[in-house]
């Protein structure tokens, strides 16, 4: 493996010339166990990036006369990205699982945790020639193929890696070299995708410059969200799927699959309720509350020779289960399907309701694949407002055609009353409950 250029600390910028291979076999080997312990140990944040500081590094992209683009000497022929749970959350999660991923990736030469330890670094074979345009390739393919945002920073190939210490460092001398594919284009590249026909340029632009802000565009509620995804579908199609991962990820409720099935569904749902109006209403309350800002000739909409109207002729309502203030959709006293709103902090059953001057309907019920509640049975329950005896009319319907011993049923009809809150923004996990049964003797 080729040379590299290693530092004692941060400000030391006398280097020492020395093999990769050296540097990973200390890694794994323990040559700065103690060193690490002990910066994993430390709590607090300051100290720790403090101690942090004081640590070897090394240039893994090459050798180095000064740390200078200039003052390259010689490219390694690798390039080494990061992921951390800063900007991946769900390594806390599932760490040893994506780890196992990344093992099984066909272009990774090494990959070791990081010296705090909430982090993983890949190193990958490039043409050091193509360093750059390798990188963002990287930051596609990482973010397709794995769901993880690698840092910006490692683009640098002057950047510096912190030794670390990982008994299971991991190395293939058969990995795959990057190539970086002849249609990876710059309208391919993360963050540009590409446009639909109808997609106004300068609105690619606003969504660029809010990505490029890092600042989070509404309010972190599901409502919010949904909104945001319904714009980019309206507004860019399939080409907006990536917009919408990288404006969700600044939450810290990111999840990556998550992303990709509410983008499936409002592809499927759309029916233009939520147009790129939503993207600038944002985008203009971002610039009132933060230091955000865009040219104000951008968030002026130019209204589409084609565009589709949005619906607010009575004649003509839009069909859909979803806006806000819906409560749930039900059948009423005659047996239609009908919505169950909020009506001044009371509920109220409405076959069409008009909201932010759409009017909406809802779908046949052969439309919907779910059973609908009765209006009057769920009205009922609301105005006698007895979760006592609501919680024993629960028990009662399981107990009517099943059996559990004892105070299981209590569980049970807990988990019932869960399964209501799991659409809630603020709802991450729910409990699973296992059955077991002696096998079935006879008939």
């Amino acid at each position: 493996m080729k040379e590299v250029s290693i530092f004692s600390n941060v400000v030391d910028t006398q280097g020492k010339t020395v093999s990769l291979s050296a540097i990973l076999g200390g890694i794994k080997n323990g040559k700065w166990a103690n060193q690490i312990s002990e910066l994993r140990s430390i709590k607090d944040e300051k100290a720790q990036k403090a101690f942090k500081n004081t640590l070897s590094c090394f240039t893994g992209s090459g050798v180095y006369k000064k740390r200078t683009i200039e003052g390259l000497v010689s490219h390694s022929g690798a390039l080494i990205i990061d992921t951390d749970v800063k900007d991946n959350p769900i390594l806390s999660e599932n760490f040893d699982e994506i780890r196992q991923k990344l093992i099984a990736d066909k272009h990774t030469l090494f990959l070791f945790t990081s010296c705090r330890g909430n982090g993983i670094a890949i190193g990958v074979r490039i043409n050091g020639e193509k360093h750059g345009e390798t990188f963002q390739y990287l930051e596609h393919y990482y973010l397709e193929k794995h769901g993880l945002t690698i840092d910006k920073g490692c683009k640098d190939v002057t950047r510096l890696r912190f030794i670390s210490y990982d008994p299971d460092l991991y190395y293939n001398v058969g990995a795959e070299t990057v190539i970086v594919p002849p249609e990876f284009t710059k309208e391919t590249k993360l963050g540009h995708t590409a446009p639909v026909s109808h997609a106004n340029g300068k609105n690619h632009e606003i969504v660029e410059k809010i990505i490029a802000s890092g600042k989070l565009l509404g309010d972190d509620t599901y409502e919010s969200w949904v909104r945001i995804a319904f714009a980019l579908v309206s507004e860019f199609g399939e080409g907006g799927r990536l917009y919408f991962h990288e404006l969700s990820r600044i939450s810290p409720k990111y999840d990556r699959a998550d992303c990709d099935k509410k983008y499936d569904n409002c592809l499927r749902t759309n029916k233009g309720a939520h147009t790129f109006a939503s993207i600038v209403h944002f985008a203009k309350e971002l610039m009132e509350t933060t230091e955000f800002e865009l040219d104000e000739s951008l968030l002026e909409l130019e209204k589409k020779p084609n565009a589709k109207k949005k619906s607010n002729d009575k004649n003509e309502p839009v069909l859909s289960v979803y806006f806000e203030g819906l409560v749930d959709v039900v059948t009423d006293n005659r047996g239609r399907v009908a919505y169950l709103v909020n009506n001044e902090n009371s509920p109220d059953v409405v076959t069409v309701k008009e909201n932010d001057k759409v009017l909406y309907a809802p779908p046949d019920q052969k439309h919907l694949p779910f059973a609908l509640a009765d209006a009057d049975n769920v009205l009922k329950w609301y105005k006698s407002d007895n979760d006592q005896i609501l919680f024993k009319d629960v028990l009662t319907y399981l107990k009517r055609f099943s059996y559990l011993p004892g105070r299981q049923w209590l569980i049970v009809a807990c988990n019932v009353f869960l399964s209501y809150l799991q659409d809630h923004p603020d709802i991450h996990y729910l409990p699973m409950l296992l059955f077991y049964a002696v096998p079935e003797r006879g008939k």
